[in-house]
């Protein structure tokens, strides 16, 4: 019944994303549809309220506030753009994009993928004619 769940519920999001082109009554459709499917209003009241009592959620969403915070910082202070810019100097534009991660934050750890790719990709996606990422 569970894998019959899910997969209804994916071709409905498929269905209505296709004809209205609004992600978000898609996704409400197929919430719907699985909520249709099998509804424990003890088991969806237990879903929304076991996760806020978790504090590994809150230092989730505060690495996440801080990793933008500190993306928006190097912004503005026209960093981003110079580290760019010196990584372009060094290598060309591809190989610049393949090792800024590394270069950005040693030790390697969730600040990687966040900050350097919106900021800074974008600076050196625009010469290779790469969409930026």
């Amino acid at each position: 019944m569970s894998v019959a769940t899910i997969i209804s519920s994916l071709v409905i999001l498929i269905i209505i994303q296709r004809m209205t082109k609004n992600i978000i009554l898609a996704i409400l459709g197929a919430v719907g549809t699985i909520v249709l499917f099998r509804f424990d209003p003890e088991a969806l009241l237990n879903a929304f309220i076991i996760p806020l009592k978790d504090p590994d959620l809150y230092k989730l969403l505060g690495t996440v506030f801080f990793i933008y915070l500190f993306s928006h910082a190097l912004d503005l202070s026209g960093d981003a753009k110079r580290f760019a810019a010196s990584s372009k100097a060094l290598f060309d534009d591809r190989t610049s994009m393949a090792f800024m991660p590394m270069m950005r934050s040693r030790p390697v750890g969730p600040t990687t993928a966040i900050v350097s790719p919106p900021r800074m990709f974008s600076e050196i996606s625009f010469n290779t004619g790469s969409p930026a990422l």
